[in-house]
């Protein structure tokens, strides 16, 4: 392990020089989740001619990812690749950038990130933690969940332990749900021993890798929860200012490219995921309306409340509602 406690070194010409490190809040083998981040590791030194290096590290090799925020916040050396939904302990808002409830698709939201003020609003909040957020992959539509039967009415819900992320566990809270956050490595163990009775967790390709359709057969898609998942390179904000142009720039350019890459390679993964888990004898189905018709009301007067609450959320919230409303 690295000296973590120093920051990167200064060239003669002022630019910071040696090892950045990439701590992930995904395993690299993760489909998109984690192997965006060893891409972005790989095309960015491939580019690097001025000593600046970066090193991808795998979840839990230096701090749990819920700890990714404070830890760049407070070290000029600790990058970290995860989504910004991971820091709803700090701001609500983040849920806005990350993913949330009946968000618009990830190309929209890519498109108020670059052209509707989304970048400055995020850079605003940040930069409290003294940190610089780049956006570097998404991910598309998560499942709804999966179930071990249909659930055809709200009164199914009802009473279901399920693990469940973000701002749609409150939702699903309100809806009468028992639910747990766990990391996704101790899902699999937890749904196989009863200790959950469903689960939502990522995207069909993802699930599949993991092996859900091995235990729960009835499995909803796409969800309402978690339409897009933006993922970020997360930056020490004082590393970041002494970076030279030419360095920030690499590092926005190669997400950038990142982004498109990953979005080529969702389009071929859908199809063939979904196909494997209903040949494994899962059936794939869509939310039943009235169900959907629901929770988007109850996420609705949710949002409101928090917006009450939370100045910053309705400022970050309804600006990506107006931006995608104009569109």
């Amino acid at each position: 392990m690295t000296g973590c406690q120093q920051a990167p070194e200064q060239s003669a010409g002022g630019n910071p020089t040696g090892l950045l490190e990439l701590h992930s809040a995904y395993g690299s083998k993760l489909t998109i989740l984690g192997s965006q981040g060893t891409r972005f590791e790989e095309a960015f030194n491939r580019q690097s001619d001025d000593g600046l290096r970066i090193k991808f590290y795998e979840p839990g090799a230096l701090f749990a990812p819920m700890e990714g925020l404070d830890r760049v916040g407070q070290n000029r050396r600790i990058a970290t690749w995860a989504s910004p939904g991971y820091f709803l302990n700090k701001d609500y808002a983040f849920a806005v950038f990350g993913g949330l409830p009946f968000s618009p698709p990830p190309r929209q939201h890519l498109d108020w990130l670059r052209h509707g003020g989304g970048q400055e609003l995020m850079d605003m909040l940040f930069a409290r933690y003294n940190a610089k957020a780049v956006p570097c992959s998404y991910l598309d539509a998560e499942g709804f969940g999966w179930f071990h039967s249909p659930i055809r009415t709200m009164a199914d819900l009802k009473g279901l332990r399920m693990r469940f992320f973000g701002l749609g566990a409150r939702v699903m809270e309100r809806a009468g749900v028992d639910t747990v956050l766990m990391a996704g490595s101790d899902i699999y163990p937890a749904l196989r021993q009863n200790k959950i009775q469903a689960t939502e967790f990522s995207t069909p390709y993802i699930d599949r890798y993991i092996g859900f359709h091995r235990i729960a057969k009835t499995y909803y898609y796409p969800g309402w929860h978690q339409p897009l998942t933006l993922l970020t390179v997360l930056v020490n904000l004082d590393t970041w200012n002494a970076m030279t142009p030419g360095q920030r720039q690499r590092i926005e350019e190669v997400c950038a490219e990142n982004i498109e890459a990953g979005f080529e390679k969702i389009r071929r993964l859908i199809g063939p995921a979904i196909e494997e888990i209903r040949d494994n004898g899962a059936a794939v189905l869509r939310t039943p309306t009235a169900i959907e018709k629901r929770l988007r009301e109850i996420w609705e007067n949710y949002a409101a409340e928090l917006g009450r609450d939370d100045p910053e959320f309705r400022k970050v919230y309804e600006s990506l509602r107006a931006f995608a409303a104009g569109v």
